[in-house]
């Protein structure tokens, strides 16, 4: 792999490729400099922050380099939008694709991205207040949507990293 890339709006995907990069040893780039930094068809891994199901910045970094992992980086915890990620992106069979739950920063948010955000999170905390049995994953969501807040983790980014390091290997030993 030669690079980490990524596109950031308010800054978890960024967080979420300072802590890849640290991790892996792999140089991170945002896509703007990794444009001018890398050749094209080079080995990447991608991160983009999901807006409606669409990874940010995904179609122009696989247009430009050999994408082998994607990290969709959302507010949804991790398996809930999975397929529909998938489809939306079209994400072919043999790139892996990475769930990371970001954070949740009303006030760092601008125009539309600001305003759906707004339904979203009220939609979304009326759904999981609506539930007999709310679980403590469902009242921390209500919570960061209501007041802001950060999911992210290194243990969230775990498997992530370990996928990198051994594609790493399997390059080097060929």
């Amino acid at each position: 792999m030669k690079a980490i890339v990524f596109t950031s709006n308010t800054g978890s995907t960024a967080e979420y490729a300072r802590i890849l990069e640290q991790k892996t040893g792999i140089k991170a780039y945002d896509l703007k400099t990794a444009e001018k930094t890398l050749a094209q068809g080079d080995e990447i891994v991608y991160l983009g922050w999901l807006m409606a199901g669409l990874i940010n910045g995904y179609n122009r970094a696989r247009r430009l380099f050999d994408v082998k992992a994607v990290g969709a980086v959302g507010i949804s915890a991790k398996g809930v939008l999975r397929d529909e990620i998938v489809k939306n992106n079209n994400i072919p069979s043999g790139v892996e694709l990475f769930e990371l739950q970001g954070a949740y920063y009303p006030q760092k948010l601008k125009g539309l991205h600001k305003l759906l955000m707004k339904i979203v999170a009220k939609s979304i905390v009326k759904s999981l207040r609506g539930k007999a049995l709310p679980t403590d994953e469902d009242l921390e969501m209500i919570n960061v949507l209501e007041n802001g807040g950060s999911f992210i983790s290194e243990q969230r980014a775990e498997a992530f990293a370990d996928y990198i390091v051994r594609a790493q290997v399997a390059n080097y030993e060929e």
